[in-house]
């Protein structure tokens, strides 16, 4: 994890078009660095995210071997129809889709983000679109580390989903962004 920059992760957010909220989490992720190295998930303080927290999801990723959810917020479990907290996220991409979720997260885990789109069919009215990032933390002192994610739902998708396959599924898009030194991820 040598070699990240928080200066690269300033420039990249600043380039983004992301949501409001995506936006406003993304810069507070960035406030809680200390020079070139990645905040510890204990920076997090909830009081500060309490608008968020419903759209909340934080990951526990071990690179290379394994990604759990740790917390999902109430909006995830109400429209899903179930508590995400516990699931092994990449025993519940199917088999097709295992290993690139796992190398996608781990990759994240190293210190890169990412941001995505995503169509939802909903059980009622059109699809929605969502927006989502994911933002890594320095890993613990057993190598895990935690990733937070913000899906920027809006009120009027409330809605259960119509399969929650669809809301899992591939993303419309995707960017995974290195947070490494501009020279390193030139190199890579």
């Amino acid at each position: 994890m040598t070699g990240l920059c928080r200066q690269t992760a300033a420039q990249t957010i600043a380039t983004l078009t992301l949501e409001d909220a995506n936006r406003a989490l993304a810069e507070h992720w960035l406030s809680l660095w200390h020079g070139d190295t990645l905040p510890p998930r204990a920076a997090l303080g909830p009081v500060r995210l309490k608008p968020y927290l419903p759209n909340i999801l934080l990951f526990s990723v071990v690179p290379d071997v394994s990604v759990h959810v740790r917390l999902a917020g109430t909006h995830f479990t109400y429209i899903l129809g179930a508590d995400l907290a516990g699931t092994d996220w990449i025993a519940a991409a199917g088999p097709a889709r295992a290993a690139p979720r796992l190398a996608m997260f781990s990759t994240i885990a190293r210190g890169a983000m990412l941001v995505d789109h995503r169509t939802v069919a909903m059980a009622e009215g059109e699809p929605a679109i969502v927006e989502e990032i994911l933002l890594p933390f320095a890993p613990d002192s057993d190598g895990v580390s935690q990733l937070l994610v913000h899906v920027n739902l809006s009120a009027t998708q409330y809605l259960k989903v119509a399969r929650v396959r669809n809301a899992l599924g591939e993303p419309l898009d995707h960017r995974v962004v290195s947070l490494a030194r501009a020279t390193e991820a030139a190199a890579a």
